[in-house]
């Protein structure tokens, strides 16, 4: 366990199942996690997380349940944040800029926002490391507080950047826009209808008010 740190930086293998606590304060809360490191680690509570930053396949099946600011995954060595848990929680309304780059990146993650008035962007994108992608396939997003504003983007670089992908919206108030191929829109209960095939690659961008979900 390590606690108490205002910055975490582990690399080549370490903190595997550690609990890493920072410090609660004026500190700047950072954590960086590289190649082959924190797997199975929990982020603590303790002090919020400003930003968190995952390169190679770090993260894996890590839990974080106060993260104040940003996540970065971005890997060209294999899964990095896949089967991630994270909580992103706000005292005053804020932004969050969540990127997964790369081939499987955040595949099977999975997002909570349960601050008010967030302004969160998800950027997906495979690149063109292998002939399928999956950054964002079979990640589930759920916005539980009100009045947050949800941007996701997925490139259409390869086939399968957001397949599977769901975003739940469980406020009324809160809203989301999409902007990538309509045939992987992952709103749910608000379908788009699946372009032509000519024009199946085609962007597509939706702009939702979402209803309460049963």
């Amino acid at each position: 366990m390590i606690s108490g740190a205002g910055a975490i930086c582990c690399s080549l293998g370490s903190c595997p199942d550690a609990t890493l606590s920072l410090r609660a304060g004026d500190c700047q809360n950072d954590i960086c996690c590289g190649l082959n490191s924190c797997w199975n680690a929990n982020f603590s509570s303790n002090g919020p997380i400003r930003s968190l930053s995952c390169e190679g396949d770090a993260c894996r099946r890590a839990t974080a349940s106060s993260l104040m600011g940003d996540l970065f995954c971005n890997t060209t060595t294999g899964p990095v944040c896949q089967d991630f848990e994270g909580e992103f929680r706000d005292i005053v309304p804020a932004q969050h800029s969540i990127t997964c780059t790369g081939r499987d990146a955040c595949n099977r993650a999975s997002f909570t926002f349960s601050g008010a008035g967030a302004n969160v962007s998800i950027k997906c994108d495979s690149e063109d490391s292998s002939r399928f992608g999956g950054a964002c396939a079979d990640t589930v997003v759920d916005v539980v507080a009100s009045n947050v504003c949800l941007e996701v983007i997925c490139s259409d670089k390869l086939p399968d950047t957001c397949e599977g992908m769901k975003i739940n919206i469980h406020d009324p108030t809160s809203k989301c826009f999409y902007q990538g191929p309509a045939v992987f829109n992952p709103i749910r209960h608000f379908a788009v209808p699946a372009l032509p095939p000519a024009q199946s690659r085609r962007r597509t961008f939706v702009a939702l008010g979402l209803m309460v979900m049963a």
